[in-house]
């Protein structure tokens, strides 16, 4: 997930969940809040990326999104979860 302060600033996701960790690259699935499913993928990665960049700017060199490492779920994706 987005940390905290980004998670929840963009009101075209309902949530962003980040993979990777402990490897050479994160990635990104956002799942479209019900304002976001009207974009396409890529409009939609334009629309959070000002989001991605703010986590980027206080993260680690090795764990920084890069556009090509995002992806779109459809928004009604369910998605394990772990406490």
């Amino acid at each position: 997930m987005l940390r905290s302060p980004q998670r929840g600033n963009s009101p075209h996701l309902h949530d962003a969940i980040v993979f990777g960790n402990g490897r050479p690259q994160c990635g990104v699935l956002l799942i479209p809040s019900p304002e976001g499913k009207k974009f396409s993928d890529d409009e939609l990665i334009d629309k959070v990326w000002p989001v991605v960049e703010m986590a980027n700017a206080t993260s680690p060199s090795h764990s920084r999104i890069i556009k090509e490492m995002i992806g779109v779920l459809p928004p009604d994706a369910e998605v394990p979860r772990v406490s």
